[in-house]
């Protein structure tokens, strides 16, 4: 029965208007969105004909381009995470996981990131243009063993009247939602952000485009991503949908 219905729910989302804005998975070798760039990380083959991105030494990043590969207003994110090192290790300090960081703006403000560390677990932090920051948490995330994929997923639905809805699912299900926030992000950063489609260096990459994988904290903390996909919609999983 329970293939049944996910199989159902696949079945609604491939049927649903949207689209698919990025689809990696690795196993060529390289990446399949055009413009995307691997700074320090490397693709790695796990010996049995599949591959990952992995972040090295703690400070890779895969970019991908605002214009063409996010929807600011509304949208899905899910990827396969395996930690390279302990989740309770990396407790002590932090590790960035992703990054959407609007060019222009001061630090941690018109932001999604998903952190992991300053002792709250996993989380998924949201922050506004005036840098008021709105939180959900998975302290769970110390249970999980070295070496392990999970699924990770989020999603969010910016209106015109300038409130979000937001979730994060982990393992396809639902462990917190957040709505009618009052979210009023830079339109001149976003614009900004959005105004390049070939980022020409790490620079330019740094300004217009979002990434998996950082620096962060003090030690080279490391974490592995694999099928990764962003969506324009909000995606449902499991027929758990914030869009209600």
């Amino acid at each position: 029965m329970k293939i049944i219905i996910i199989t159902i729910i696949l079945l609604c989302n491939s049927l649903y208007a949207g689209k698919t804005l990025v689809d990696e998975d690795f196993n060529r070798g390289r990446l399949n969105t055009a413009n995307a760039y691997i700074r320090k990380g490397e693709i790695i083959n796990n010996g049995f004909g599949n591959r990952y991105f992995t972040m090295k030494q703690g400070e890779g990043m895969l970019y991908f381009p605002y214009q063409k590969y996010l929807n600011h207003d509304v949208g899905t994110v899910e990827f396969d995470l395996k930690y390279l090192t302990s989740p309770v290790d990396i407790m002590k300090s932090s590790c960035l996981i992703f990054q959407a960081h609007l060019y222009g703006c001061k630090a941690h403000s018109n932001v999604i990131e998903l952190i992991h560390g300053w002792g709250r677990g996993l989380f998924l932090l949201v922050s506004d243009k005036n840098g008021k920051r709105h939180i959900i948490r998975y302290p769970k995330v110390i249970d999980w063993k070295t070496g392990e994929w999970h699924h990770i997923a989020f999603s969010w639905r910016l209106n015109r009247r300038k409130t979000a809805e937001i979730a994060l699912y982990i393992d396809y299900k639902l462990v917190g939602k957040l709505t009618d926030l009052t979210i009023e992000f830079n339109q001149a950063a976003q614009k900004k952000a959005y105004s390049v489609a070939k980022p020409k260096n790490v620079r330019e990459h740094v300004q217009y485009s979002y990434h998996f994988g950082g620096a962060g904290g003090k030690k080279n903390y490391n974490v592995a991503f694999d099928n990764i996909k962003v969506y324009n919609y909000v995606r449902r999983f499991y027929g758990i949908n914030i869009a209600k």
